[in-house]
């Protein structure tokens, strides 16, 4: 489920998957590779090393192709994992550019475009889960706080919360980035 930005390593993670839901508001592709350059090598008094690449590692010519290397296996990954879907060429794929998920599902970047809890639904259903329950664990930490002596997680020996849920179960973990919190 893509639900704000899949670019890039992100797009890139969800050719793995069966198929790609995506939020309405979503932005998808940037299918690509960067990296800088390293400086020309040089020798510094004060560093010691066994080679004149041992700081940087390889030679400019020789990191552009480890970079292409990369980009190839990208675009690779992309036509394997969606196949027949793509309505796009792999060459237009490769310059990196980011569709909103409308765009993106026209070119078959994506399988289907709606919010999470239809996400939900749909894998539940190929999964064959006909009983489950969506637990929001903000939710359910507050209503445990206010609550006294019930918590939603497991408490150790020590009387110290785990941090896992308390009843076992499958859990969907989203954690948003709220103002630069989480970098």
């Amino acid at each position: 489920m893509i639900q704000g930005l899949a670019a890039s390593g992100a797009y890139y993670a969800s050719m793995a998957t069966d198929y790609i839901f995506s939020n309405p508001s979503a932005m998808v592709g940037n299918v690509g590779v960067i990296g800088q350059l390293p400086p020309a090598p040089i020798v510094l008094e004060e560093v010691y090393s066994t080679g004149p690449y041992k700081i940087w590692g390889s030679a400019k010519d020789a990191y552009v192709r480890q970079i292409d290397m990369m980009k190839q296996s990208f675009l690779e990954v992309v036509e394997v994992g969606r196949g027949d879907k793509l309505q796009i060429s792999i060459e237009k794929i490769s310059r990196g550019e980011i569709y909103p998920a409308n765009e993106a599902m026209r070119l078959g970047m994506l399988d289907a475009i709606g919010p999470l809890s239809k996400a939900i639904e749909f894998i539940a259903k190929a999964a064959h889960i006909h009983h489950y329950e969506v637990i929001y664990l903000e939710k359910a930490v507050k209503a445990a706080e206010e609550e006294k002596g019930k918590s939603f997680f497991a408490v150790d020996e020590s009387g110290d919360c785990t941090g896992y849920p308390k009843e076992p179960g499958f859990y969907y973990l989203y954690i948003a980035d709220v103002k630069g919190v989480l970098q």
